[in-house]
């Protein structure tokens, strides 16, 4: 569980402007000698959130975003790893004049990830 502050400056499009909360759900399991599998699941909630539209007007408005995601990672040296990671967010957000706006965003990524070993 984590509790979002409002420490950016929501004038500026960083961040909302008000405190929110946050759960997620890890999971991870060695699949092989050489696979890892992680997933993850979760939700945010920003309530009162005042957003202005096109026109000018300025609606207050709650967000809700699910989120899901996981990685396969294959483990091809002690310091070499080779990714593909998926995430997807849904997003509801519920408006103060009745409105419901839904999105969804989804995003595969391929990676690569490298460490070096320091004798100290």
């Amino acid at each position: 569980f984590s509790l979002l502050l409002p420490t950016g400056n929501s004038q500026r499009g960083l961040g909302f402007g008000v405190v929110g909360a946050q759960l997620n759900v890890p999971a991870s399991m060695r699949v092989s000698d050489r696979f890892a599998a992680h997933a993850n699941l979760g939700v945010t909630y920003l309530p009162h959130i005042t957003r202005t539209l096109g026109s000018g007007e300025r609606l207050r408005h709650t967000l809700v975003t699910f989120n899901a995601g996981g990685s396969m990672v294959w483990l091809a040296a002690e310091t070499f790893n080779v990714l593909l990671e998926y995430t997807t967010n849904r997003s509801i957000e519920r408006f103060s004049n009745g409105t419901v706006q839904n999105s969804t965003e989804t995003l595969v990524c391929p990676g690569i990830r490298f460490s070096v070993n320091v004798i100290g």
